[in-house]
């Protein structure tokens, strides 16, 4: 009778404190179950949310079947099938609990912030998938494992001693490894970000470029437009980039042909080309009065690899 008591009291408690965050929930709509100094997980105006370093990732599930999708502040989303419904996540963490997912790992709130973190870019996966992050890594390595800026740049690539004879171009060219499976927006925004690292890198006695690579948009666009001499609605051409500035040069369509075959080898068959806005960095400057600036993030099939280029009618 004493056990059935104890039991009868534990239930008791877990419903108190159920009503507890449901009545918290409803009345203040903002609720913190979690924060470090990298990320806070919580309600927020009565919806989940995971703040990752600043960046804000929604949640939202489906209800007819576990999939728990993640949205990042650019409305790019990313479905993990066999995971959680993230309202009884924030529930369960509120009241002190851990969860299990289907694969029977046992989450804490730090562990939970940690697999979505490294499943947002994904898409589309399954909870099997986005748990690898903590394979072959003690759990306090985790996000700096996966996060730290590993060698992406070719920098050795025979490119870069090509186009140290064109330095008049205001066209400027990044090469970036893909290390991870090929995901289309996401994949390329990701290189992008590694890319301005390299363009526009901050030294603290100078003043470079700033920008925040998280408001820039894209759009996919054929390869051949991309190469093409005239785009619809006279649009910014690569082509025009290169080869007229808003300043006399002496590069030909020789030249052009030259610098893209280096980079591409086995021609535009293997090309998946984004086009990307211009308005999130000062890099661009002027680009209403100079039609050659933008920003095209364009990956390589053949070498599994991105060319990140950029043009700004600034020297």
């Amino acid at each position: 009778m004493t056990e059935l008591k104890n039991k009868d009291f534990f239930s008791e408690s877990i419903k108190e404190e159920k009503i507890t965050f449901a009545s918290k929930a409803n009345n203040h709509k903002s609720i913190l179950v979690y924060q470090d100094e990298l990320y806070s997980l919580g309600l927020e105006n009565g919806k989940p949310y995971l703040d990752v370093d600043g960046k804000k990732l929604m949640f939202s599930c489906h209800p007819y079947e576990p999939c728990l999708y993640i949205t990042d502040e650019n409305g790019f989303l990313t479905a993990v099938h066999n995971a959680f419904d993230p309202n009884y996540v924030i529930e369960a963490f509120f009241n002190g609990e851990k969860i299990t997912s289907i694969s029977g790992r046992n989450y804490d709130a730090k562990d939970f912030c940690i697999m979505v973190e490294y499943a947002s870019h994904m898409g589309n996966t399954d909870i099997s998938y986005a748990e690898k992050v903590f394979v072959g890594s003690a759990k306090n390595e985790l996000r700096s494992e996966n996060a730290a800026s590993h060698d992406l740049f070719e920098s050795d690539d025979p490119f870069y001693l090509l186009i140290d004879d064109y330095p008049d171009l205001v066209v400027d060219y990044c090469i970036v490894k893909n290390d991870r499976e090929y995901r289309g927006y996401s994949s390329h925004r990701r290189a992008l970000a590694y890319a301005c690292l390299k363009l526009f890198p901050f030294e603290e006695d100078e003043q470079g470029w700033s920008y925040d690579v998280e408001k820039a948009k894209a759009e996919k666009i054929s390869a051949d437009e991309f190469f093409s001499v005239v785009r619809q609605n006279n649009k910014p051409t690569y082509r025009r980039a290169f080869l007229f500035p808003p300043y006399e040069i002496d590069y030909t369509e020789e030249d052009f042909e030259k610098i893209n075959k280096a980079l591409f080898p086995n021609g535009t068959d293997c090309l998946e080309v984004y086009e990307w806005t211009t308005d999130w960095s000062d890099y661009f400057y002027d680009e209403h009065n100079w039609r050659g600036s933008m920003c095209v993030s364009v990956y390589d099939r053949c070498f599994d690899r991105f060319v990140i280029i950029c043009a700004s009618p600034m020297d």
